[in-house]
Protein backbone atom coordinates (compact mmCIF):
# COMPACT_ATOMS: atom_id res chain seq x y z
CA UNK A 1 0.00 0.00 0.00
CA UNK A 2 2.85 2.79 0.97
CA UNK A 3 4.23 2.09 -2.58
CA UNK A 4 1.01 2.97 -4.39
CA UNK A 5 0.79 6.02 -2.26
CA UNK A 6 4.42 7.08 -3.89
CA UNK A 7 4.09 6.22 -7.02
CA UNK A 8 0.63 8.42 -7.17
CA UNK A 9 2.31 11.22 -5.71
CA UNK A 10 5.50 10.92 -7.97
CA UNK A 11 2.81 10.94 -10.93
CA UNK A 12 0.60 13.69 -9.67
CA UNK A 13 3.84 15.89 -9.65
CA UNK A 14 4.99 14.85 -12.81
CA UNK A 15 1.55 15.80 -14.39
CA UNK A 16 2.13 19.58 -12.15
CA UNK A 17 5.60 20.02 -13.33
CA UNK A 18 4.37 19.40 -17.57
CA UNK A 19 0.79 21.34 -16.93
CA UNK A 20 2.87 24.08 -15.66
CA UNK A 21 5.91 24.33 -18.09
CA UNK A 22 6.58 27.20 -19.86
CA UNK A 23 5.91 26.81 -23.71
CA UNK A 24 9.00 27.51 -25.93
CA UNK A 25 9.41 31.37 -26.53
CA UNK A 26 9.37 30.67 -30.44
CA UNK A 27 6.26 29.08 -30.51
CA UNK A 28 4.48 31.39 -27.64
CA UNK A 29 1.04 32.98 -28.55
CA UNK A 30 0.36 35.96 -26.73
CA UNK A 31 -3.00 37.81 -25.98
CA UNK A 32 -3.46 41.35 -26.70
CA UNK A 33 -1.77 42.92 -23.94
CA UNK A 34 1.53 40.81 -23.45
CA UNK A 35 4.67 42.66 -23.74
CA UNK A 36 7.61 42.44 -25.71
CA UNK A 37 9.84 39.38 -25.18
CA UNK A 38 13.16 39.18 -25.66
CA UNK A 39 14.14 35.54 -27.20
CA UNK A 40 17.89 36.88 -28.27
CA UNK A 41 20.19 39.67 -28.38
CA UNK A 42 23.43 40.46 -29.54
CA UNK A 43 24.31 42.87 -26.74
CA UNK A 44 27.98 42.95 -27.52
CA UNK A 45 29.28 43.58 -31.01
CA UNK A 46 32.37 44.58 -32.69
CA UNK A 47 32.14 47.50 -35.52
CA UNK A 48 31.94 46.22 -38.89
CA UNK A 49 29.85 43.24 -37.63
CA UNK A 50 26.18 42.25 -37.25
CA UNK A 51 23.96 42.35 -34.63
CA UNK A 52 20.67 40.59 -34.08
CA UNK A 53 17.33 40.95 -31.96
CA UNK A 54 14.69 38.70 -31.64
CA UNK A 55 11.48 39.63 -29.65
CA UNK A 56 7.82 37.82 -29.48
CA UNK A 57 4.93 40.00 -29.62
CA UNK A 58 1.54 39.73 -29.79
CA UNK A 59 0.84 38.11 -33.52
CA UNK A 60 -0.49 41.08 -35.37
CA UNK A 61 1.39 44.00 -33.40
CA UNK A 62 3.66 46.44 -35.85
CA UNK A 63 7.15 46.59 -34.03
CA UNK A 64 9.26 49.58 -34.86
CA UNK A 65 13.21 49.85 -33.49
CA UNK A 66 15.19 52.63 -32.78
CA UNK A 67 19.15 52.15 -31.97
CA UNK A 68 20.87 54.76 -30.51
CA UNK A 69 23.91 55.78 -32.67
CA UNK A 70 22.24 56.10 -35.87
CA UNK A 71 19.20 55.20 -37.82
CA UNK A 72 21.13 51.33 -38.65
CA UNK A 73 20.12 51.12 -42.14
CA UNK A 74 17.57 48.61 -42.88
CA UNK A 75 15.66 48.85 -40.10
CA UNK A 76 11.88 48.92 -40.74
CA UNK A 77 8.73 48.21 -39.00
CA UNK A 78 7.79 44.52 -38.81
CA UNK A 79 4.71 42.41 -38.20
CA UNK A 80 4.07 40.70 -35.02
CA UNK A 81 4.37 37.34 -33.48
CA UNK A 82 8.27 36.65 -33.82
CA UNK A 83 10.18 39.46 -34.96
CA UNK A 84 13.95 39.68 -36.01
CA UNK A 85 16.17 42.58 -36.92
CA UNK A 86 19.11 42.18 -38.11
CA UNK A 87 21.66 45.29 -38.63
CA UNK A 88 25.20 45.60 -39.94
CA UNK A 89 27.11 48.44 -37.03
CA UNK A 90 29.19 50.63 -39.22
CA UNK A 91 33.09 50.63 -38.83
CA UNK A 92 32.60 54.23 -37.70
CA UNK A 93 30.24 53.68 -34.67
CA UNK A 94 31.86 55.24 -31.61
CA UNK A 95 32.42 52.52 -29.22
CA UNK A 96 29.95 52.29 -26.19
CA UNK A 97 26.89 51.39 -24.69
CA UNK A 98 23.53 52.48 -27.11
CA UNK A 99 20.01 52.04 -26.43
CA UNK A 100 18.00 49.37 -28.98
CA UNK A 101 14.30 50.50 -28.61
CA UNK A 102 11.74 48.58 -29.82
CA UNK A 103 8.03 50.16 -29.79
CA UNK A 104 4.98 47.91 -30.76
CA UNK A 105 1.37 49.31 -32.15
CA UNK A 106 -1.60 51.50 -30.29
CA UNK A 107 -1.03 49.72 -27.02
CA UNK A 108 2.16 51.37 -26.65
CA UNK A 109 4.40 48.47 -25.61
CA UNK A 110 7.87 49.37 -25.55
CA UNK A 111 10.97 47.53 -24.48
CA UNK A 112 14.84 49.01 -24.31
CA UNK A 113 17.84 46.85 -24.78
CA UNK A 114 21.91 47.94 -24.44
CA UNK A 115 24.20 47.78 -27.51
CA UNK A 116 27.67 47.58 -26.53
CA UNK A 117 30.04 48.01 -29.41
CA UNK A 118 33.42 47.46 -29.08
CA UNK A 119 36.65 47.18 -31.21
Amino acid sequence: MRVLITIACSAALALVVVATAPASPLRQECDPFCPISKVSFTSVVSRNDYATLKVNVRPRARCTIKVGYSSAAGLRAKIGGLITWRWKVDSNTKLGRWPVIVGCGRSGAMSRFTLRVVR
